[in-house]
């Protein structure tokens, strides 16, 4: 009698192990499945490049120095006349679209990107647009942006899974844009010879590509290239190594 409890009691015992493990290799699988989801669902194949679907969100280079927070204009200008890399947030509070960075954190040798990936160079830039509209820029304004976060969007257009969002821009002293542009850097840079000062080529969408800007006097209507000044906090996107 006691010989059988002891068995029957051993393989109970057996049973939950069995049980134990199985649960822990059940975990394992479904812990290693739901993140190669999550970093699926946050980037996308387009043409023969991978992109980030979101905006770049870091706090620290990729390795590991943090990246100084601007909580006010000052904070920012004073980053940018020491030639220092800074971030902020749209209006300093809002985090919905990602962090804004300035040309020195872009550049950092110590890697904004995470490793595994970089940010774009004009050329890539153009590749991507290239793919989506060939030489109608207005076909890629379109197709890159997000189906929402727009104030205006153009309904039935196809999407590319990029899904740009309007964060803004921060000029060093204001902030705009929020909801109707959004602006992400390159890592390319071209010498104005009216001012003679270095400046950046960057990617604009506008909620309507057909936008009417004035500047110097002069009317023009917006393209997805825009140069801006190394001393603007805009938006990041990464492609894959």
């Amino acid at each position: 009698m006691i010989l059988k409890l002891k068995i029957i009691v051993f393989f109970l015992y057996l049973k939950m192990r069995i049980s134990q493990r199985v649960l822990m290799v059940g975990l394992i699988v479904f812990q290693v499945f739901s993140v190669g989801l999550v970093q699926a669902q946050k980037q996308v194949k387009i043409g023969s490049q991978v992109w980030m679907t979101r905006n770049l969100n870091v706090e620290v280079f990729r390795n590991g120095d943090p990246i100084p927070e601007a909580t006010s204009p000052e904070e920012w200008k004073r980053a940018d006349s020491m030639g220092q890399p800074v971030w902020c947030y749209y209006d300093f509070n809002r985090r919905k679209y990602g962090k804004l960075y300035n040309w020195y954190a872009v550049t950092d040798p110590r890697g904004l990107a995470p490793a595994g990936w970089h940010i774009p160079s004009h050329v890539e830039w153009d590749s991507l647009i290239d793919y989506l509209g060939g030489k109608n820029e207005e076909v890629a304004h379109n197709r890159l942006k997000s189906s929402t976060g727009w104030s205006q969007l153009h309904i039935g257009m196809r999407r590319c899974g990029f899904k740009a969002k309007p964060g803004g821009i921060f000029n060093s002293t204001v902030f705009y844009g929020r909801h109707r542009v959004g602006f992400w850097w390159s890592t390319s840079t071209t010498k104005f010879d009216s001012d003679g000062k270095m400046k950046a080529w960057v990617i604009r969408l506008d909620r309507n590509f057909n936008v009417l800007n004035s500047r110097n006097g002069r009317w023009f209507r917006e393209t997805i290239w825009e140069f801006m000044g190394l001393w603007y906090g805009m938006s990041v996107r990464c492609v894959k190594d």
